[in-house]
């Protein structure tokens, strides 16, 4: 569908979307259940450059709020040289206070530049709440 490196505009973000996988979520297919007694729930995230280049730095993985039925919050991604072969280890937060209804919400997320550029596939985390 897309050529290789294609560009998207998305308002005023830039969406690189590449045939070849930049990185790599190793823990993306997770549900969670919650009780909604919390506004934010913790979800831990690996993810490993499975490219030839590295990720430039600093680099953030953040929420596409576009995309996404509940938000979460931007990760600055520390512990990385983000060289090819290496992972990544943190934790993201994504935000339950608007949910009302029971149901499962998908919150979507990729890799972002310090100029607000987003690199390599999209991950998507379910949340299942139930009241």
């Amino acid at each position: 569908m897309f050529e290789k490196n294609s560009k998207l505009k998305n308002n005023r973000r830039k969406i690189i979307i590449s045939k070849q996988p930049i990185f790599k979520c190793e823990n993306s297919s997770f549900v969670f259940k919650t009780q909604n007694n919390k506004n934010f729930i913790n979800i831990p995230v690996i993810l490993s450059n499975n490219g030839n280049k590295n990720w430039p730095l600093p680099c953030y993985f953040a929420c596409l709020e576009d995309s996404s039925e509940i938000k979460g919050k931007t990760v600055k991604i520390i512990k990385t040289t983000g060289e090819p072969g290496t992972k990544a280890d943190f934790n993201i937060k994504i935000d339950l206070s608007n949910i009302n209804k029971s149901g499962e919400y998908s919150s979507v997320w990729s890799l972002r530049d310090e100029n607000g550029d987003f690199f390599g596939p999209k991950v998507t985390f379910k949340v299942k709440d139930i009241f």
